[in-house]
């Protein structure tokens, strides 16, 4: 997958964080202020994004969206969006069939 010949087929982390992340505070003095309605609980609880907490060169502190939203069902090549490794498609008879991303997810397709 690093070869350069792969490259249009990666996820494009870089639009989805422009997109989805979030500015939720700022630093001050040292300390975390958060922006009015903001509970970080929310963002650590939530069971269906992935969240990160960073603060940037600035002194925003940025809620980082980390659960992508890639093509599951691709039908042709160039619909391939690799959100990252291992990343297992399955064609069966030439149609898409199957796709698992992490290492328990391929090993259950696989039938391990």
């Amino acid at each position: 997958m690093q070869d350069e010949k792969n490259e249009s087929s990666w996820y494009d982390w870089d639009a989805h964080h422009k997109k989805y992340d979030k500015v939720i505070g700022k630093i001050e003095d040292g300390k975390e202020v958060w922006n009015d309605g903001i509970d970080i609980e929310d963002f650590q609880n939530d069971k269906n994004i992935a969240w990160g907490v960073v603060a940037n060169e600035d002194n925003q502190i940025i809620a980082t969206h980390n659960t992508a939203y890639g093509n599951e069902a691709p039908e042709r090549a160039e619909e391939i969006e690799i959100t990252g490794t291992p990343t297992m498609i399955k064609i069966k008879n030439g149609t898409f069939e199957d796709y698992a991303v992490g290492v328990e997810e391929t090993q259950e397709m696989l039938g391990e």
